[in-house]
C-alpha cells in the first residue's frame, strides 16, 4: 500500500471542506464573520494550506457539526 503524501491529506481535507460549507449553506465571504479570512480559507480548500485547530473549533461552530466530522467523507468514510 502507498502512502499518500500530506499534500494528499490537504487536497482531500480541501475538497471535503468546501462540500461541508456548501451543505451548510455558506460561501466562503460568509466565514469572514466567524473570523476566517476569505483568503486563508480558500487556500485551505484548494490544499494549499493546513488548517489550524482554533479555525477548525471556528469553523464547526459555524456548521453545527463536530471536528470529526470534518475527517470524514460524504459516506461517512475517514479521509
Amino acid at each position: 500500500m502507498a502512502i499518500e503524501s500530506s499534500n494528499d491529506y490537504l487536497i482531500k481535507f480541501g475538497r471535503n471542506l468546501a462540500r461541508l460549507r456548501k451543505q451548510g449553506g455558506f460561501t466562503q465571504r460568509d466565514l469572514e464573520d466567524f473570523g476566517v479570512s476569505r483568503a486563508y480559507y480558500g487556500k485551505v480548500e484548494m490544499g494549499r494550506h493546513a488548517i489550524t485547530l482554533d479555525k477548525l473549533f471556528l469553523l464547526s461552530k459555524a456548521f453545527g457539526i463536530t471536528v470529526d466530522e470534518f475527517f470524514l467523507d460524504e459516506h461517512d468514510i475517514p479521509l
